[in-house]
């Protein structure tokens, strides 16, 4: 009786069973629906990431041009120093051989003469971004020429025992000298301005990256949370659907 009760069981699952090849044709989970399902789930985050890390390098780059601004006007305003230091040595040097009449005294203002134009090049070289400035260099060598003449007359004139001591002549070298150090500190005033403005804004760009980091981070961790528990819900449901067919 038992084995007659299997068997009356077992008949229409076996007859849901292919003679031929023997695979069942009971109701089961799509298999292709649900390989489609996971790679949704798998492909979405990793879209997600993507963007995320590509809003990222674009807000570092913002950041990072405003850094490069603000290192380039130190430079600039290094250099001007520089070239400042070097006017001041020739002076310096000119003005110890009027008074002793040694050459020892000329080495600063020879070491400079040598250095001077290549560093004036090189400061122009920087402000190419600002033809104002270049404007007011090309001014300021003109005079540092000038006053250069007048450096090597007064040498000159000490070597041949002249009136390098006239108070006047001496007066007007001083003019000139004191005139070149108001364009450079004029020159290095408006990189001073410009550098505190490029602060500023490197300092706006800072809140505003990690403003966009916040954001970005927030919104595609939550939306992944929803996507995630969504995708995980139709997954579940299509197993329990599979489950209900198979058990019916």
């Amino acid at each position: 009786t038992e084995k007659a009760a299997v068997s009356s069981e077992a008949n229409p699952i076996a007859r849901e069973l292919d003679g031929a090849g023997g695979e069942s044709r009971l109701p089961a989970l799509d298999q292709a629906k649900f390989r489609a399902l996971l790679r949704g789930t798998i492909a979405f985050p990793f879209i997600a990431a993507l963007i995320l890390a590509g809003a990222a390098l674009w807000a570092a780059y913002i950041l990072n041009t405003s850094l490069q601004w603000v290192d380039h006007t130190d430079q600039v305003i290094g250099q001007s120093r520089r070239l400042l230091r070097l006017v001041v040595d020739m002076e310096t040097g000119e003005r110890g051989f009027l008074v002793t009449g040694n050459d020892v005294f000329l080495q600063p203002y020879q070491d400079a003469a040598k250095e001077i134009d290549s560093e004036y090049q090189r400061l122009y070289l920087l402000v190419a971004d600002s033809p104002t400035q270049q404007i007011r260099l090309e001014t300021l060598h003109s005079n540092l020429h000038d006053w250069q003449g007048y450096a090597e007359r007064m040498i000159a004139l000490r070597r041949a025992g002249g009136a390098y001591a006239d108070l006047s002549v001496n007066l007007a070298g001083k003019a000139e000298v004191d005139h070149i150090r108001d364009q450079i500190a004029g020159f290095q005033s408006v990189e001073e301005h410009l550098r505190d403005e490029r602060n500023r804004a490197a300092h706006r760009d800072w809140r505003l990256v990690a403003a966009i980091c916040i954001v970005l981070g927030l919104g595609v961790g939550f939306g992944l949370a929803v996507f995630t528990l969504r995708r995980m819900d139709v997954i579940a449901n299509s197993f329990e659907n599979s489950r209900r067919a198979l058990a019916e």
